[in-house]
């Protein structure tokens, strides 16, 4: 909403104009712009240039707090085979589940993006290197102990 005083010599009894635009629609669309701009259609995860993002501004906090973080990389083998094997709806089949069982064994506060193709990549405040490794095993044997449904078959990857 705008408004203008009216009043002044010419117009001694004053007035307004107001104006009135309703910008819920404009907002509604800058916002899901830019939640497309950040996020991997496939997985829903956060993109890559978003979480460099998120990971600057948690390495500045490392830096000023004197605090710690790790990242995990992931990387699905034999994805190649996969899409050769089941095509890319298989291929995107797995991406899926194996997003949906990484992030069911993370903490609210870790951060899973896919960094790219068959790659993942797992921001873990305040967590050691030591810890981070324990993380890393974990979701290692997530993916690698629980066959993924593929079309027309249960699919296990390697590790």
């Amino acid at each position: 909403m705008n408004g203008k005083d009216r009043s002044d010599e010419t117009e001694p009894e004053g007035g307004a104009v107001i104006s009135h635009e309703n910008i819920t629609a404009r907002r509604l669309l800058e916002n899901e712009l830019e939640r497309l701009a950040a996020t991997d259609p496939l997985t829903g995860l956060p993109n890559r240039r978003y979480f460099f993002n998120i990971a600057n501004v948690e390495f500045e906090k490392v830096r000023r707090f004197d605090s710690q973080a790790s990242i995990i990389m992931i990387d699905v083998d034999a994805f190649k085979a996969v899409n050769d094997t089941h095509g890319h709806a298989g291929g995107d089949e797995v991406l899926r589940s194996t997003s949906r069982r990484c992030r069911e064994r993370m903490r609210q506060s870790d951060v899973l993006a896919r960094f790219g193709g068959e790659e993942f990549v797992v921001l873990l405040p305040h967590t050691t290197a030591e810890a981070a490794a324990v993380v890393a095993e974990l979701l290692r044997r997530t993916i690698s102990e629980h066959p993924i449904q593929t079309p027309g078959r249960q699919t296990f990857l390697p590790t």
